[in-house]
């Protein structure tokens, strides 16, 4: 059976929370709208449309802002929607599905056709590490013992701290890279530390 045979929508919710009414702190410029995408992909792939928009309005946001890459979100925000996605669909590793929308080109529009020019997984992971400012203002992305089929990746959170889910979201976004190239996805061979168990940085 398929998940979205088990979750039923609730239409009395289905539309878009006015922008009007979004919180400030939730429009905060740390996080590109970019970063939420595959959430938006995977629930509406599995659970619906009108799942994904009920989710959506019931953390008190505009589904078009959300979708648009020119706006920005706060970590907590953020935070709240991957919590409210898990709850709603009764589904742990929805965090991991969905970082690996990293993969699907939708997350990325014209720009997944310069990534396929890189050539290699370690150009890819190498770029992810250098240019994580342009959708990431909060947190400090490193990229250490790289080569072409490995590397670590270490992730830095000094202000908001890490949460479980969003950790699962990175490890989905960081397999999920090859397949930016026409490459199968790659796995987290070792994760330790995790920010979520004290500290201040996930290395994967």
């Amino acid at each position: 059976m398929k998940q979205s045979e088990d979750i039923a929508p609730s239409a009395a919710i289905a539309d878009s929370y006015p922008l009007a009414r979004v919180q400030p702190e939730d429009t905060r410029m740390e996080l590109n709208c970019t970063v939420a995408q595959g959430i938006l992909i995977h629930l509406r792939k599995h659970h619906g449309e009108a799942v994904m928009r009920e989710i959506v309005a019931g953390t008190r946001m505009h589904l078009e802002y959300l979708m648009d890459g020119r706006f920005w979100i706060s970590a907590g925000y953020l935070y709240r929607l991957m919590d409210a996605a898990v709850a709603r669909t009764g589904n742990a590793r929805l965090p991991f599905e969905a970082g690996q929308a990293f993969g699907d080109p939708r997350s990325h529009g014209i720009i997944v056709q310069f990534l396929r020019h890189l050539g290699s997984p370690a150009a890819v992971y190498r770029l992810v590490a250098q240019f994580s400012s342009l959708w990431d203002k909060v947190n400090l992305w490193r990229i250490t013992d790289l080569r072409e089929d490995s590397c670590a990746i270490h992730v830095t959170f000094p202000a908001h701290g890490q949460s479980r889910n969003n950790c699962l979201a990175i490890q989905g976004y960081l397999t999920a890279a090859p397949r930016l190239l026409g490459l199968p996805t790659a796995r987290v061979s070792h994760h330790d530390p995790c920010a979520c168990d004290g500290g201040q940085t996930c290395v994967y």
